[in-house]
């Protein structure tokens, strides 16, 4: 039996009455290191679910891992019903997930400095020329330091996977959050940094920022508001999410699906080259003050939109995780049986 979770998730549940459990053993022993321990829990035994979690590399073909989709067979009431729920598979296949990330990196994610330097070169593209780029803009906002140790990381983080982000940030934000105020500014400068310095703002790229800057962020006010109430703010986010498939044309029938969902009819696609990601940022923000049941008709929403062709991507299923992760909806992962051989087309 368990008092508590048997892994960490992204966020606490809405409905907690309680500290975290890893909270509770601190208070009564100052020196525990839950990431420690769980390092040295036995490996999954051959045969289980979790052998079949994603490797590092690109998958054959030269198809973008993040494009590749898998059949979805949930209805939209299922699919909300996995907020905050854990499952036997889900823990294997996380628990084989984080064994997958580099050594060097899971032993940076122990300390604040090291945490903070991940979640930078996460950011870091691939190219030198790039890279030497967003690296000398992060000096120029006064993240020098930081900048060194991210670059030093930058071999082992540029070759990880969408789906590891958010098990990789997750781990890194327990130490993120108790370094000293001034060194969280000098991480979100230095993300800002790195992602304006090719003057461009990638889909990742705002998601990592955004999620990190709520998370050391004051938390939102008074969750009291409607659906109807912020619907402006809804449309914009559900725009993000119906243009984040690889199917343009798909758009518009992703987002009609979303919004009767909601059943709000009058709701208008944002046209891609008018979506800013500034402004979805913002309306993000203002979403989280949404009720908790209404936070649920969102998630559900958002769930119709991006499945409205049976289908889900690696790249929206993580979009999914990791906006629902900032609306305190958390979601465990969605595609554990990511397998070349039997992703849909």
């Amino acid at each position: 039996m368990f008092f508590g979770q048997a892994v960490k998730v992204w966020a606490a549940g809405m409905l907690d009455t309680h500290p975290p459990l890893d909270e509770r053993i601190r208070r009564v022993l100052p020196g525990f290191a839950p990431t420690n321990y769980r390092t040295r829990r036995a490996p999954v035994a051959p045969g289980t679910q979790a052998d079949e979690a994603p490797a590092l590399a690109k998958q054959p073909g030269g198809k973008r891992a993040g494009d590749q989709a898998h059949a979805w067979g949930r209805s939209v009431l299922e699919s909300v019903a996995m907020v905050g729920a854990l499952e036997g598979g889900k823990v294997d296949y996380a628990r084989n997930l984080i064994s997958r990330v580099p050594q060097s990196l899971r032993d940076a994610l122990h300390k604040n400095e090291g945490a903070r330097a991940v979640v930078l070169a996460l950011l870091l593209a691939p190219p030198a020329q790039v890279q030497q780029q967003q690296l000398a803009a992060a000096r120029a906002a006064n993240a020098g330091k930081l900048a060194d140790a991210a670059k030093a990381l930058a071999p082992a983080a540029t070759g990880l996977g969408a789906e590891f982000r958010l098990p990789v940030i997750d781990l890194a934000l327990p130490a993120i959050k108790a370094a000293t105020p001034e060194a969280q500014k000098e991480l979100l400068a230095g993300l800002e940094a790195v992602i304006h310095a090719d003057r461009r703002v990638s889909l990742h790229e705002f998601v990592v920022l955004t999620l990190v800057r709520m998370q050391l962020g004051p938390k939102p006010g008074k969750a009291d508001r409607s659906v109807v109430q912020l619907k402006n703010e809804i449309a914009i986010l559900l725009s993000l999410v119906s243009h984040a498939g690889t199917q343009p044309e798909g758009a518009a029938k992703a987002f009609a699906a979303g919004a009767k969902q909601l059943g709000l009819a009058d709701l208008a696609l944002n046209d891609r080259t008018s979506l800013s990601l500034p402004a979805a940022g913002e309306a993000l923000d203002k979403l989280r003050s949404l009720a908790p049941l209404a936070k649920g008709e969102l998630v559900g929403a958002l769930f119709a939109a991006v499945t409205a062709d049976g289908k889900v991507r690696i790249a929206e299923a993580e979009l999914m995780r990791l906006v629902s992760a900032a609306l305190d909806c958390p979601l465990p992962p969605m595609l554990t049986q990511i397998d070349p051989a039997t992703l849909a087309a």
